[in-house]
């Protein structure tokens, strides 16, 4: 409503930035490896956090969850600096940070989709062991006082999730003793070298190799 003379200058306007979007997936780095590769599984019911910084000042915060594919997308995202971060109380309990990143920064344009903000997770490794000896009796069962076999190299392969590969040596100790750690979950075959077994020893009784079917986590000390 404009009166005689009037000068008016409050007739303002304003426009939003085209808002963005933010993804895209959390799996499993099922040999720990910091890459994506076939067959690696996501990981579902991880809180994945969002805290832009916008021009000017202002901040923007949104949290979403992994579906049951790991997936996940933050949509109406304006643009701005953003923190995307995993909030590490909500892994799973089978699982922990390997050697991905738990956080990334995003510069998100107008208007942009930006579906590279994924992360990996490792499943807790385990441990396999546990004992070389000399079977006096050949009966295959250890009894008391059957003395370990040191110096005996011991071989593991274990196929992953996903169908990669695990591998390691290790050597009896004085005492017989063996242990693997940080041995991800898989299918494991544990066996001896034996080009490795001491020149007065022979395999009698006892098997050569052993499968291990090694849960996330777990120490099996019966190979």
């Amino acid at each position: 409503m404009l009166a005689a003379g009037q000068t008016y200058l409050d007739a303002d306007f304003c426009l939003v930035s085209v808002p963005g979007q933010i993804g895209d997936f959390v799996w499993c780095d099922t040999n720990d490896d910091g890459f994506q590769d076939a067959g690696e599984p996501g990981i579902a019911g991880v809180t994945v956090n969002l805290v832009c910084t916008l021009p000017g000042g202002s901040s923007y915060t949104a949290s979403t969850m992994t579906n049951a594919t790991g997936g996940y997308l933050f949509t109406g995202v304006p643009p701005g600096t953003c923190a995307v971060s995993l909030d590490l109380s909500t892994i799973p309990a089978d699982k922990e940070v390997g050697q991905c990143p738990t956080e990334q920064m995003v510069m998100l344009p107008a208007g942009q989709t930006y579906l590279d903000a994924d992360f990996c997770l490792r499943s807790v490794p385990g441990q396999i062991g546990d004992f070389g000896w000399c079977a006096t009796n050949d009966d295959g069962v250890q009894d008391a006082g059957e003395p370990g076999i040191a110096g005996v190299t011991v071989n593991l392969v274990c196929t992953l999730p996903g169908g990669s590969s695990y591998t390691a040596s290790t050597m009896t100790d004085a005492t017989g003793g063996y242990l693997f750690t940080g041995v991800p979950p898989g299918t494991c075959a544990v066996s001896i070298d034996l080009s490795t077994i001491p020149a007065d020893k022979e395999v009698g009784q006892c098997p050569t190799d052993q499968s291990v079917m090694l849960a996330a986590g777990q120490t099996y000390l019966d190979a």
